[in-house]
């Protein structure tokens, strides 16, 4: 009985807390790009694979590594293009 008064006890102190806190769960970046997400995960498991591989492995990754920070420089000067273009655009109008 008195294992199920702590349970109750807990139960009550997490349903008070979930009520009053103001976190939220989920996904909390609301303007980012996913494309860029995606390639900075990326770059990072590539370049922590790269420090820890070694011989024809670490040379993969760092090969990878290099392009997928290429890859994510050519999405983000397509980015910028894209905007200063819609921008100039919506100002014409």
């Amino acid at each position: 009985m008195h294992i199920l008064s702590m349970m109750l006890a807990m139960k009550h102190t997490v349903i008070c807390l979930m009520e009053t806190s103001t976190f939220h769960l989920g996904y909390p970046r609301k303007d980012t790009c996913s494309t860029c997400d995606e390639l900075v995960l990326k770059i990072q498991y590539a370049e922590l694979k790269a420090a820890e591989g070694s011989g024809e492995d670490q040379q993969q990754y760092k090969e990878e590594h290099q392009n997928l920070v290429t890859e994510h420089d050519l999405h983000k000067r397509r980015a910028e293009i894209f905007y200063t273009t819609s921008e100039s655009s919506s100002k014409a109008i």
